[in-house]
Formats: C-alpha cells, sequence, structure tokens
C-alpha cells in the first residue's frame, strides 16, 4: 500500500474513527470477554469504501436522525466502517507511523497480542489494564465510551 494513502488513511480515521474495547459478562463465563474494535463514521461512503477496499470489515447505513414536522429527515444518512480484533490491529499497525496521537492505537494493538494466547491470571489482569487504560483515554479523548 503506497504512503500515501497511509497517511490519507491515518488522518482521515484521527478525524473520524474511534477505538474501543470492549468487556462483556456472560452469565455462564467465570472471566469477562473483551473485543477490540474500531469504528469510522462519515456520511461520504466513498471514503469508507476506499479504506474498505484495503482492510474489508463491514460498512453499515445509519438511519438519518431528526426530523422535521412533516416527518422529513433533515440530516444526511451516515455509514459505519468497522473491523474488530486482529484485522482492527492490522489497520492500527499499518497507520501507526502517521497518526499524531498515537496512544490509543499503541493501547489497542498491545491488548490484541494477548488474544489467541494461553488465558492465565496475568493475561486476565493485563487485559483488565488495557481496557481502562483505553477507557481513561477515550474519557480524555472525548471519544467513545471505551
Amino acid at each position: 500500500m503506497e504512503e500515501g494513502l497511509k497517511g490519507w488513511m491515518a488522518g482521515f480515521f484521527e478525524g473520524e474513527g474511534s477505538i474501543a474495547i470492549g468487556k462483556g459478562h456472560f452469565e455462564n463465563w467465570r472471566h469477562p470477554q473483551y473485543a477490540l474494535q474500531i469504528v469510522v463514521s462519515s456520511s461520504d461512503l466513498n471514503r469508507l469504501n476506499r479504506l474498505y477496499d484495503n482492510f474489508q470489515g463491514y460498512i453499515y447505513a445509519r438511519k438519518p436522525r431528526g426530523q422535521d414536522k412533516r416527518g422529513l429527515y433533515y440530516r444526511k444518512p451516515a455509514y459505519q466502517w468497522i473491523l474488530h480484533g486482529a484485522k482492527a490491529s492490522d489497520f492500527l499497525k499499518e497507520i501507526l507511523p502517521y497518526l499524531a496521537q498515537t496512544s490509543q492505537a499503541e493501547v489497542a494493538i498491545e491488548f490484541q497480542k494477548t488474544i489467541g494466547v494461553k488465558v492465565t491470571a496475568g493475561i486476565r489482569k493485563q487485559r483488565e489494564e488495557l481496557y481502562n487504560k483505553m477507557k481513561s483515554l477515550n474519557l480524555q479523548q472525548g471519544k467513545g465510551r471505551g
């Protein structure tokens, strides 16, 4: 992939994207489950298709919010490009050198290294620490719920 495209992707991601480590508790599971996700939102589907063409993932259409008195939407439709897990980490590794703010991407990449390995008490502790670090960074940046 050419360097100019990586730079464009990094800039677009910093402006329109977010990184989250999700945490879920399931009824019959002893320990919480974690997952990495990145989301880029835009009303320009062509831009999201450029990301999809290079990294796959999923593109979802979101219904426009806000209606006037006649029931007509007054906001453009929006789309989201979503990557999970290793694909999200691979994307972040590609654009990392071009990001102005690297903290969240670095935490995400480090987190993904704890997936697919034997789960020990140390790995569970590391995942929880990285989850909390991402949550804190997201709150500082005003992006997402962590």
